[in-house]
């Protein structure tokens, strides 16, 4: 077995020794060869399982998404109306049309629900609404449809409307529930695939997402998924892969644009999470998909009774409470302005930056390249700038300072890595060959010293090589003091005490 495995190092090999008593001595050998050995089989294939996951999960932090959401901004103000609203009366569970209100803000399509309190109001609904029409009893306490056990579809005409109000209003009132009420919707259109789509604030994990088949379905086949918010494009479609449904629908070639629809809505539903930690609970089952894309017919919203009513982030943690991964951080961003008036975009830096980002380390000069990384010249494999543009918000932070034609341009790069003493950080930047003298340098430096104060770092260090005369000058500039140089050392090393130093304006 060593031997093979020798000659085969490239192969994973797991072996399973029987016997405690005559095996041991073997299984001593093996393990001393770094050969992995076992007890029993289980143990084996659970081991290379762990070892396929791991991974899995490395290539998939490595694969860069694409842009799904361009110029995304949801209406944050009217979804927090609608949750202030409710805690002002001291309610949690949402109606379905609050509940459509908050998903609409997001650009995440619902049915359109209407509640009744009359036949005659049933009438004209659906008249308005256009007829044939759904009515059902809605209540966001014990949900809807199979779970209120009480749905009437294809209401042909008024005749019919009015008398499937009364069954309705005589269930609702079954239930002896307050909440619970006779609500009417459009029919959906047919040949539609019912998919389920949900989110659930868990102590271990923060907001985890749900994704997978629904429908009466959902609790009987058990073929969904969870996810971490946020999520990108990657992320969404690597999560619906993991389920059965998705792996089928992927084979319908006429079903390819709806997959592209899901994996936006995914994306949209991530950042309603980040943005609204007031939610505790939602349920968007069925979301019915057809050929092309979707809408949400049922979704169901608890609010967290134990959040405080006016929870906000904690200043300079970039990952709130309600997560476990720290979301971009859009409060970074901002419209900025050259000395020669240019206006420029100044944000932090996204997954879906690498081929900007190759292009920028393309246009460099070979001096630049020197300064900047140590090397004559750079090529950067995916897997390295992979993981120069995917960071952790938490531990480090980089900027980009864009300009924007019909595509964005990366004229600047600037990087705030956080030492294990979240107190301290090594900044570090490169500016574009062909922008450089026009205040790219200066716009990087203040605006970093400014992030590193909100953050609540003290320290900052910068590593130069002492043939770098400019940089050197211009650390000096900023108040950096340098210390003294190693004999043989080609760096200097420069620090700034934020503490002592004169303060900027908050980002």
């Amino acid at each position: 077995v060593v031997a093979a495995a020798e000659s085969n190092p490239r192969t994973p090999l797991f072996t399973t020794w029987c016997g405690e008593q005559t095996g041991f001595s073997a299984m001593t050998y093996l393990n001393s060869q770094k050969i992995p050995t076992f007890f029993t089989p289980e143990q084996a294939v659970k081991s290379f399982m762990y070892m396929y996951r791991y991974d899995y999960n490395l290539k998939l932090l490595q694969e860069t998404p694409e842009i799904l959401l361009k110029d995304f901004s949801p209406d944050l103000p009217r979804a927090e109306k609608v949750i202030r609203d409710c805690l002002d009366h001291q309610r949690f569970a949402l109606h379905a049309e609050e509940a459509g209100t908050i998903l609409g803000a997001y650009g995440i399509p619902v049915i359109e629900s209407v509640t009744v309190t009359s036949a005659d109001e049933a009438c004209r609904v659906s008249r308005r609404l256009g007829q044939p029409v759904t009515m059902k009893v809605y209540s966001p306490n014990v949900g809807c449809k199979q779970r209120t056990g009480w749905v009437l579809d294809n209401l042909n005409n008024d005749r019919e409307v009015e008398a499937a109000f009364s069954v309705c209003q005589d269930h609702a009132l079954s239930l002896h529930d307050a909440a619970a009420r006779v609500i009417l919707q459009p029919m959906p259109v047919p040949g539609n695939y019912a998919l389920a789509i949900g989110a659930k604030k868990s102590r271990s994990f923060g907001t985890v997402i749900l994704f997978g088949l629904g429908g009466a379905y959902l609790h009987a086949e058990k073929d969904h998924c969870v996810g971490l918010p946020p999520l990108n494009q990657t992320l969404a479609r690597r999560m619906m892969e993991e389920t059965r449904i998705f792996r089928y629908l992927r084979e319908i070639p006429s079903f390819s644009g709806a997959l592209a629809f899901l994996e936006e809505l995914l994306v949209r539903f991530s950042q309603l999470l980040i943005d609204l930690p007031q939610i505790g609970e939602i349920d968007m089952n069925p979301l019915l998909l057809t050929e092309h894309d979707g809408v949400v017919r049922d979704v169901i919203v608890h609010l967290d009774k134990k959040l405080p009513k006016e929870y906000r982030w904690a200043k300079g943690d970039l990952c709130p409470l309600h997560l476990s991964i720290p979301p971009y951080p859009f409060k970074y961003e901002k419209e900025v302005s050259l000395k020669d008036g240019t206006v420029m975009h100044l944000r932090p830096i996204r997954g879906e930056d690498e081929p900007a980002m190759r292009s920028f380390f393309e246009s460099l000069s070979e001096e630049s390249v020197f300064f900047r990384f140590g090397l004559r010249r750079i090529n950067m494999p995916h897997v390295n700038l992979a993981r120069f543009c995917q960071v952790d918000y938490d531990r480090d932070l980089a900027f980009l300072v864009v300009a924007r034609d019909q595509e964005e341009v990366v004229v600047g790069d600037v990087r705030l890595n956080r030492f294990a003493d979240p107190e301290s950080a090594e900044l570090s930047f490169a500016v574009a060959d062909d922008w450089q003298g026009r205040g790219i340098g200066s716009l990087l430096m203040e605006y970093c010293i400014a992030v590193a104060r909100d953050l609540g770092v003290k320290t900052l260090w910068m590593e130069i090589n002492k043939d770098n005369w400019r940089m050197i000058k211009f650390g000096q500039k900023y108040n950096f003091v340098r210390l003294p140089i190693v004999e043989g050392d080609d760096q200097v090393e420069m620090v700034l005490d934020l503490s002592r130093s004169k303060g900027l304006a908050t980002p």
